[in-house]
């Protein structure tokens, strides 16, 4: 689960590189607006992951321990 959420973490921050080529690329500077918008909708979609693995994560430990318990 570690893993997972270090990975959704890393894409929120990468989801942000598109709007840094916009504001340096003049070509593209009249697009940074959907830039901008497009990077937060998916950063706040990944942060969504994230946040559902770390109330998640309590809960999944409990159980593995309880299944090693048993076994």
């Amino acid at each position: 689960m570690l893993h997972s959420e270090l990975v959704h973490i890393a894409i929120v921050i990468l989801s942000y590189v598109p709007l840094i080529i916009s504001i340096f690329w003049s070509y593209l500077n009249d697009s940074i607006l959907i830039f901008l918008i497009t990077s937060v909708l998916s950063s706040l979609m990944d942060m969504s992951f994230v946040v559902a693995q770390r109330y998640n994560s309590p809960r999944v430990k409990r159980l593995m321990s309880l299944i090693v318990k048993e076994h």
